[in-house]
């Protein structure tokens, strides 16, 4: 149920477990992490650890895995790595957990080609707010971005390991993060790095 995942998620972030140190030794100012963004594509997911997995030097890195998505299958993947040191995140605001009310898709959304005249007659969410290109916000794409800015000030700012390691970090350069919908911007303005 969504009630199960949410606590599993919740557990999971706050637990901020890293497998493999007692083989690989601790995380140090300058170990090289690599930040991986996971929905639900596992054959690429093996791939890519596979592929990893014969990378130089890989066994001093931290690979951060920050899903989007809870899957068992996925996270036993993750979870059987054993030539590298990595932990899990998972994002909180995700569709599968919210998925008929904001960030995931509420039913007086505004569909995506409404024209804004429409739109506006229609009062639904965000009538005055479309993209550059006229669009309305679809939650699966806009929680591509959610998730890069959580996971962002996830690693820099809030895991123990990462949070004073040697990196410069991002600024945001645009007043109001890129967003149209200001639901969007409101919600990414906690996850600010």
């Amino acid at each position: 149920t969504l009630s199960k995942v949410k606590h599993r998620i919740k557990f999971q972030n706050n637990e901020q477990l890293v497998l493999n140190e007692m083989n690989f030794g601790p995380i140090e100012k300058d170990t090289v992490i690599i930040v991986i963004q996971v929905h639900r594509r596992i054959n690429y997911l093996k791939h890519l650890i596979s592929s990893l997995s014969k990378a130089w030097g890989i066994s001093q890195a931290l690979l951060v895995f920050s899903h989007d998505y809870y899957d068992e299958d996925i996270n036993e993947l993750v979870q059987n790595i054993d030539f590298c040191k990595v932990i899990q995140i998972f994002y909180p605001y995700s569709t599968q957990i919210y998925p008929d009310e904001f960030p995931g898709n509420h039913r007086n959304d505004c569909p995506r080609n409404i024209s804004k005249e429409k739109a506006v007659i229609s009062n639904c969410n965000s009538a005055l707010y479309p993209d550059l290109y006229g669009h309305y916000r679809e939650a699966k794409f806009t929680q591509i971005k959610h998730h890069w800015w959580w996971k962002a000030n996830q690693v820099f700012n809030e895991l123990k390991v990462t949070k004073y390691h040697n990196v410069k970090k991002p600024k945001n350069t645009k007043r109001n993060g890129g967003w149209s919908d200001p639901r969007d911007h409101q919600l990414c303005l906690n996850m600010t790095i």
